[in-house]
């Protein structure tokens, strides 16, 4: 038996760790795989719906939806009233009781039941308004970016140059948050804090007229001081970069 020298067992142990990490890495793709073919049944696929074209071009936002390939009837995704229905009949039936879906969120937004039409609008009103706040914000903030990016050369070389590289990347996350996911956004506040109200209340809030006015007058508010704040943010940053070139040439 030729005895292995000490480098030769190194590498034969750096070996079999690399061996185990593989090993161990396909026993969890092979476990995944598995759960995922025990949650889409044989013959049924997933699809995404509602999904909306952003300024990048690629798709954003959408609902995933379980369909019988054969069939076409919904299996899981949408509310339990429509499963076994078809995309189109469960549309039909659900256009009856709402009136809109969200851009790029594949919600659809439940009528309030026994209000009158100036209520109706007064809720859908008040959701557009979110989101033009959202996407006018986007556009407000977008000069200040602009702006800050020309101002790079006044504390090129100091350490506020990593500082100023810092807030713009931030300014540029949060336009394209407010304007390419203010649809999806709202539809996930709004819907999470009237599952809370339902589960509190032990009912069905959902088509409650009053519990949707404050849920919005809740989110339109929150909104508003987030963007209020963002545009402040975005003011101060170029007025401590202008500060500094002022320090300099002093």
């Amino acid at each position: 038996m030729s005895i292995l020298t000490l480098r030769e067992v190194a590498m034969n142990k750096s070996k079999a760790i690399k061996i185990a990490i593989a090993f161990k890495r396909g026993a969890a793709f092979i476990r995944g795989m598995r759960q995922l073919a025990q949650d889409v049944p044989e013959g049924a696929r997933w699809i995404t719906i509602g999904a909306a074209e952003g300024d990048d071009g690629k798709r954003h936002g959408g609902r995933s939806v379980l369909i019988d390939k054969e069939s076409g009837t919904i299996l899981k995704g949408l509310s339990k009233d429509v499963q076994g229905k078809t995309l189109k009949d469960a549309f039909k039936e659900l256009k009856s009781d709402t009136y809109e879906v969200t851009p790029g969120s594949g919600v659809m937004w439940k009528k309030p039941k026994g209000a009158n039409k100036a209520q109706t609008a007064e809720i859908k009103k008040a959701k557009d308004a979110y989101i033009s706040l959202s996407e006018g914000t986007a556009a407000d903030l977008e000069p200040y970016v602009a702006e800050l990016k020309k101002l790079r050369k006044v504390v090129r070389g100091t350490p506020d140059a990593a500082i100023l590289e810092n807030r713009i990347k931030e300014l540029t996350r949060n336009v394209q948050d407010l304007s390419l996911n203010a649809g999806e956004d709202l539809a996930k506040k709004y819907n999470e804090l009237i599952d809370i109200k339902s589960r509190g209340g032990g009912r069905d809030f959902s088509q409650d007229y009053e519990t949707q006015k404050k849920v919005m007058d809740m989110i339109s508010k929150e909104l508003k001081d987030y963007t209020d704040g963002r545009i402040k943010f975005a003011k101060d940053v170029v007025d401590w970069v202008k500060s500094k070139g002022k320090a300099k040439r002093g």
